[in-house]
């Protein structure tokens, strides 16, 4: 004969509670697995690299996470999808550029009468965050879809001017400069804007 007995309320609450603390002292003592924890970080070796080819030596500069809108004057709307869709292929992920008609939209690119191929110019916030980007690229140069992908890095917050610096020139279907346009973007965007790189 088997003889059940129900625990009374005082003897089961002592043993919920020990287990509680095994667990709760499991997981604060670092045993409980890679649980993610921690916020994202980047190595030494990606730090260096958002130093040089970022926008500031000493912050993440980005955009927030989410759609960035992107009016287009230029006439060219195909040369600058097709460069948006590069750029948000490299990043692949918590930002995405997408063409608007909204003439008030966070980026702009207009056409100029000027010497120079294109300029950008960004404008970032006192959190290192990047809240709008001018565009703008010469008559002259407007059927030429490298300037596109070259100013639309730009606005991603890659700094080319160093890359170009560096390699001497600037040509993302370079291998070399395809793979560390990538990197520096990839590292960018896995933090918030505002991490600091220093070593």
């Amino acid at each position: 004969m088997v003889v059940q007995r129900n625990m009374g309320t005082a003897q089961i609450l002592p043993r919920i509670l020990i287990m509680v603390w095994i667990c709760v002292a499991f997981l604060l003592s670092g045993c409980g697995g890679n649980l993610p924890i921690s916020a994202p970080h980047l190595t030494a070796e990606e730090k260096a690299l958002l130093r040089r080819y970022g926008r500031s030596e000493e912050r993440v500069v980005r955009w927030p996470d989410g759609n960035i809108d992107v009016y287009d004057t230029t006439g060219q709307r195909e040369l600058v999808q097709a460069a948006l869709d590069h750029w948000n292929a490299v990043i692949g992920g918590p930002v995405m550029f997408r063409l608007s008609d909204n003439p008030e939209a966070p980026v702009k690119i207009n056409l100029i009468d000027s010497p120079y191929a294109a300029r950008t110019q960004l404008c970032i916030d006192s959190s290192s965050q990047i809240y709008g980007a001018t565009v703008e690229i010469s008559l002259r140069h407007s059927q030429n879809p490298e300037i596109y992908v070259i100013t639309i890095a730009d606005v991603t917050g890659l700094n080319t001017l160093a890359i170009s610096e560096d390699y001497g020139y600037i040509d993302f279907e370079e291998p070399a400069i395809r793979d560390l346009a990538r990197r520096v973007l990839r590292a960018m965007y896995r933090v918030p804007p505002g991490y600091p790189l220093e070593d």
